[in-house]
């Protein structure tokens, strides 16, 4: 059996799925769907993929058709690089000023309101548009994620330079939760044996891909104009792990959410737990 697994087309996936690309992890058999957050929540969400990473506010939407895996997340304790927000103007001056924001992830969007809102007071107009490598003074600043905010950052052209994980950590003390992994529920429920196995591949290669970050960089230095010790230096400030604290955090995020409108309410979120032999058991999300 032959699913299909979702993935990021950022740099910040790489220490996950090289591994597991590459056939050094023998496990499930994959076949990989590449696309941003965006796309890849909606392919989960309409069945088009069987297991992916997907945006952390996805899960909202996803509730009902997923299953949350556990100990694989992509997360920041402080800065993280790759969620930014570039502007021209101090962030106290953008009240009314226009923005932009990226549409490849919608969690990135929403925590930059909340951060925006709640550090600086302020309420810019937010447009859809996506930053070039080139000044545009017509627009105040805006948000990108991944590769783009990497090489944008390394550029120098905008001023004033927040990164949202490191916004986020000092607002809370916790780590920001980008992205999780999901499984659509009717596939654990079909095969406890093949969703562990896709599991337990998943983490293999994360493993794998932590304890060989100079072999990934050496293969990264024409990405982005930087040394192999500056994506060892990324890929290390970054987390890849679900626990407590980051569930915590997802939920207290969902409730800064929630009372500023941004979402209706917080569906009941499941875990499976995959740890015994021969069956899962669900773990609820408190938030």
């Amino acid at each position: 059996m032959t699913l299909n697994l979702g993935e990021f087309p950022f740099l910040n996936c790489m220490p996950i799925y090289y591994a597991l690309k590459r056939h050094i992890i023998k496990g499930a058999k994959l076949r990989f769907t590449i696309g941003p957050p965006s796309k890849l929540n909606q392919l989960l969400k309409e069945g088009k993929t069987d297991v992916s990473l997907i945006s952390s506010i996805a899960c909202l939407d996803l509730a009902e058709d997923c299953y949350i895996l556990p100990d694989l997340s992509i997360s920041s304790y402080g800065a993280v690089k790759s969620v930014m927000f570039f502007s021209h103007l101090p962030y106290h001056r953008l009240d009314g000023a226009p923005v932009y924001f990226t549409s490849k992830s919608a969690t990135s969007i929403a925590l930059l309101k909340l951060i925006i809102k709640r550090c600086f007071n302020v309420s810019p107009i937010y447009l859809k548009g996506e930053l070039k490598n080139k000044k545009n003074m017509e627009i105040a600043g805006g948000l990108a994620i991944g590769d783009d905010a990497l090489c944008l950052g390394a550029k120098g052209i905008y001023p004033y330079q927040l990164d949202l994980g490191k916004a986020w950590y000092e607002m809370t003390n916790l780590p920001f939760v980008f992205g999780v992994f999901a499984i659509r529920k009717e596939i654990l429920d079909k095969s406890f044996e093949i969703t562990k196995q896709i599991w337990q591949s998943l983490l293999f290669s994360k493993n794998w891909g932590l304890n060989h970050l100079e072999e990934l960089a050496n293969m990264c230095v024409n990405k982005i104009n930087w040394k192999p010790e500056d994506y060892i230096d990324y890929w290390s400030h970054l987390n890849y792990d679900l626990k407590k604290t980051h569930l915590d955090s997802l939920c207290l995020f969902f409730r800064h959410l929630k009372k500023m409108c941004e979402i209706k309410s917080i569906p009941r979120l499941m875990i499976a737990h995959l740890k015994s032999e021969h069956e899962f058991f669900e773990q609820p999300i408190l938030c």
